[in-house]
């Protein structure tokens, strides 16, 4: 079966546009090592989500840390303290079997934080960026990711399409924690164009020769 994450959207966009860095990657092209200055971003990201769990300690006491990469219960354990919604879930993780394009996909989801708000949840990835949208259209006021952050905006929209399958009826919200202290709320669209990318990323692996390799740079 098939796996895919929001990481593999990510991979899509960074650190520019390319399908052909999806298609090498799944015909197992080695890649290069990260460079000092990717290493650098890394280990800056991590201490800045460090930070926002510290920071988010203050408003809830308990804390359940599942470390959803490494735990192969973390799904299940998720799932539990979400059903008892009295604690911080920190490195949670979601499974959801789901058929694209004719073809049975298990997605997978990491969210860095879920907060119970209320009879919900508040969703929340922490990321080194500044900003995330555009500034508000003067039409409607209306508020569009900038393309270089767009991946952001998806794996959130992802995390969110995952939690309404698996927990149904439970309201919800998408948050960012930015790298300069700001709460950004990011808006669901249902899942739509978060699902449209993940069957394209299974197009593109697909493939029997290597897509046009045009970059699209921001």
């Amino acid at each position: 079966m098939t796996t895919l994450s929001p990481s593999s959207i990510s991979r899509l966009y960074q650190p520019s546009k390319c399908e052909l860095r999806t298609w090498l990657r799944a015909n197992d092209f080695e890649s290069a090592p990260d460079s000092d200055f990717q290493v650098f971003i890394k280990e800056q990201g991590e201490l800045h989500e460090g930070r926002v769990l510290e920071r988010l300690t203050a408003g809830y006491p308990t804390i359940i840390d599942i470390d959803g990469y490494n735990n192969r219960d973390a799904a299940q354990q998720t799932s539990d303290a979400i059903d008892a919604a009295d604690a911080l879930i920190y490195q949670g993780q979601f499974v959801l079997d789901h058929e694209i394009d004719g073809k049975t996909t298990r997605i997978l989801g990491y969210p860095d934080f879920l907060l119970p708000d209320g009879d919900g949840w508040i969703i929340a990835d922490a990321k080194l960026a500044g900003t995330i949208f555009n500034p508000p259209r003067k039409r409607d006021g209306g508020r569009s990711p900038k393309a270089s952050k767009k991946y952001i905006v998806l794996q959130l929209q992802l995390y969110g399409w995952m939690f309404e399958e698996l927990f149904p009826d439970t309201p919800f919200k998408l948050h960012v924690y930015t790298g300069t202290g700001e709460i950004e709320e990011v808006e669901y669209d249902g899942g739509v164009e978060a699902l449209e990318h993940l069957a394209r990323i299974l197009e593109l692996e697909a493939l029997t020769t290597e897509p046009d390799a045009r970059v699209i740079v921001h």
